[in-house]
């Protein structure tokens, strides 16, 4: 055992023992870039425990100048080289070690863990009282070079009198290269058996890698942060000319201009967490999760006042273009990395914070392009609100030449979708949103919140645009031919869930936008308020355009040998196709599907299947007298367009063409129906109402109609 009553300094130490040990520090246990080893090792720290691994910092500067000797041609030329750089390098790398045995830290302050190991082939186990902090070190490198070549000449003017020397032109080019890296290098939290970590303040693990071969329990008294870190790569190049005065330099560009390239790319590092048992994280703060993956052996528990499961989001970039001009080759890309959590058991998620408001975050669970896994049952509670948005990646393409008669532009952004599933799932909030969300479970699905439910969808969108400008003939004749064609997408990304039973409920408004549900066995949909079933759509437009410019020169009979314009023609011809498609919401069960609501009931051209389907409306403890059943149809809609314009010198005509076409898509219900509303308001096609009744009650999922055909407090 070593006790010292002041504070042990081991930077850059080395301080390994080949048996079990135990420390005892007053102070604290600076162990930068120290190595500290033992077969089992206990440390009993009264201040704070620093176990970082330090960098150093080279910076260079040089810079050269050369000129050349002046002559009345080529005037002076000057030559700069500067070259700067800035290089972090990671120092010997910090660890405390266990090597056959436990790992023991009792801390009375802080712990601090920076690019560094704390490892043990046993079990890890620690107790600080202040706060923890494990990151990655982070080492940034960059050179800057700059090539500067210039030349001016003067002139002398004498007019017998006096004399005058100036410049009369100059002209430089420029060269800069910056080449910028950003790269980390992560901690390493590794036990061969538990691994249990509790700090009274504040944990924080960014850009470690963490793994228990049993059970791993991180508890914070105050917040918990758990994240992966970004390295990024960056390297722009720019060339710049610039000439004043004569047009004509030797050796040098006549006009002005500038080129840029640049190339980004991002890479994910550190944020994984590996445990061959249980898995527990805690906080009496906020416990967030940033880009984190999580793989647990057993069953897994989040908790805290609030819970984030946040992510990244890694760029790629390859740019080049002429600054001033329209030349131009761009291809980015945005991916975003959501939070993961594997769970060989069951996985539970609580936030007990209590929100003091409808704007609160307390209490609440939120997360964007999350991935849930559960080999058992999944359950998520809050006391306040449990909202899933979609993640977001994103890719932009552009092409255009120098001269703009070639174009070409694509750009897509889509969804990340939520991903949960297990042997069963269970939500329970105040409010409850899912966004693009793909819900899948052998067992129940069951949705509760104590005011809304919304099954939301997300959007996807895609464009492409391309120009070409092609021209033929020679001086007596040319030919111009402008070919453009737009074309731009939007889609629903919807929420669905598959389920052998499906329950639905909120004390408020259920609202279900293009979802679908699908059960095996039976369905359930309940609303306090109302219930909403609407459809969402699809666009996609399209234009292609066509413009022919002709033109010729002919002789002119009273000026012989001058040409003059004598034939230029203007053809454009313009397609264009937008269609809009209703997706509507589909609500499928293999056994009974039952829908209640306290207030209305609308199904917007709803598409139904179910062994036998009840609506009820108008029912529970928040039941309107008035409340009503509303079955819409959904609109889809075709517009198509042709236009065609000439022109010439002396005439000009325009022609055009156009349809448009609306569908309807009536609600449609597969199987037996029970209708229990006071009042029920059906659209039907235009026309003679007992007529639209009789054919559209004839069409395959809505004999449902005929119901209606008698029914009093029908409309």
């Amino acid at each position: 055992m070593l006790a010292l009553g002041g504070t042990l300094d081991n930077t850059r130490g080395r301080i390994l023992i080949d048996k079990d040990a135990t420390f005892a520090v007053g102070g604290d246990l600076i162990n930068d870039s120290g190595r500290i080893e033992a077969d089992s090792l206990a440390l009993d720290v009264a201040g704070n425990v620093y176990n970082r691994t330090l960098y150093a910092v080279d910076r260079k500067e040089t810079t050269t100048v050369s000129r050349s000797e002046e002559d009345s041609f080529f005037g002076t030329t000057v030559t700069t080289r500067s070259d700067s750089t800035v290089t972090q390098s990671a120092d010997l790398r910090a660890g405390i070690v266990a090597r056959t045995g436990d790992l023991t830290l009792n801390v009375g302050k802080d712990l601090f863990v920076i690019g560094a190991d704390l490892t043990a082939v046993g079990a890890l186990t620690g107790r600080v009282s202040g706060n923890i902090e494990i990151q990655a070190l982070a080492l940034e490198n960059s050179r800057q070079r700059i090539d500067t070549v210039s030349n001016q000449r003067s002139y002398t003017l004498n007019n017998g009198e006096t004399e005058t020397t100036g410049l009369t032109a100059s002209g430089s080019i420029v060269n800069t290269q910056i080449d910028r890296q950003i790269r980390h290098q992560a901690s390493l939290l590794e036990a061969g058996g538990k691994l249990d970590l509790e700090s009274g303040g504040s944990t924080v693990i960014v850009g470690t890698q963490v793994k228990s071969g049993q059970d791993l329990r991180i508890v914070a008294g105050g917040h918990l942060a758990l994240a992966a870190v970004v390295d990024s790569t960056r390297t722009e190049r720019r060339l710049s000319t610039q000439v004043e005065g004569a047009a004509i330099l030797p050796g040098l560009p006549t006009t002005n201009g500038e080129r840029l390239e640049l190339r980004h790319t991002d890479t994910a590092v550190g944020g994984q967490m590996d445990a061959g048992g249980p898995v527990t994280l805690q906080a009496t703060g906020s416990l967030i999760l940033g880009g984190q993956r999580v793989h647990s052996g057993g069953d897994t528990r989040l908790a805290g006042d609030s819970v984030v499961l946040d992510g990244l989001t890694l760029e790629s970039r390859q740019e080049a273009r002429n600054v001033g001009a329209t030349a131009l080759s761009l291809d980015t890309r945005g991916r975003h990395v959501g939070s993961a959590i594997q769970s060989g058991g069951t996985l539970e998620i609580t936030a007990t914070g209590k929100p003091a408001d409808a704007e609160s975050t307390a209490g609440s669970i939120r997360g964007s392009g999350v991935q849930l896994d559960a080999a058992r049952t999944l359950t998520l509670a809050a006391e306040g609100d449990i909202t899933f948005a979609a993640g977001r990646n994103a890719e932009d393409y552009v092409s255009r030449n120098r001269a703009g008669t070639t174009i070409v532009e694509r750009s897509r952004d889509e969804s990340a979708r939520n991903g949960l599933s297990g042997e069963a799932i269970n939500l329970a909030g105040r409010n409850l949103t899912l966004e693009a969300a793909t819900l899948i479970t052998p067992g129940k699905a069951t949705l509760v919140a104590r005011e809304t439910l919304a099954l939301t969808a997300a959007t996807d969108a895609a464009a492409e645009h391309t120009l070409t400008v092609k021209k033929s003939g020679n001086w007596l004749s040319k030919k111009t031919t402008t070919t453009e064609h737009t074309e731009q997408s939007l889609q629903a990304a919807t929420t669905r869930i598959d389920a052998q039973d499906i329950q639905l409920q909120s004390g408020g408004d259920l609202d279900l936008y293009g979802a679908r549900l699908n059960a095996s066995g039976e369905a359930s949909l309940s609303a306090g308020g109302e219930l909403h079933a609407y459809a969402v759509q699809d666009v996609h437009s399209v234009m292609d355009r066509k413009k022919v410019t002709r033109s010729s020169l002919g002789a002119n009979l009273f000026a012989p040998g001058f040409m003059f314009p004598s034939g230029s023609t203007k053809t454009e011809t313009r397609d264009s196709r937008t269609s809009e498609e209703a997706q509507v919401t589909q609500l499928q069960s293999a056994g009974e599907l039952t829908t209640q609501s306290g207030g209305d009931t609308l199904l917007q051209g709803t598409r139904i299947a179910a062994a036998q389907t009840t609506l009820e409306v108008g029912v529970g403890d928040k039941a309107q007298a008035d409340a009503t059943l509303i079955l819409e149809g959904a609109k889809s809609r075709l517009d198509t367009s042709r236009t065609v314009n000439k022109k010439s010198l002396v005439w000009q005509s325009q022609s055009g063409q156009g349809e448009s076409t609306e569908t309807l898509t009536l609600v449609n219900i597969q199987g037996p129906v029970t209708f229990q509303a006071q009042k029920i308001i059906a659209q039907l096609p235009e026309g003679n109402f007992k007529t639209q009744l009789e054919k559209q009650a004839a069409q395959p999922g809505q004999a449902w109609m005929l119901q209606l055909a008698d029914r009093p407090g029908v409309d």
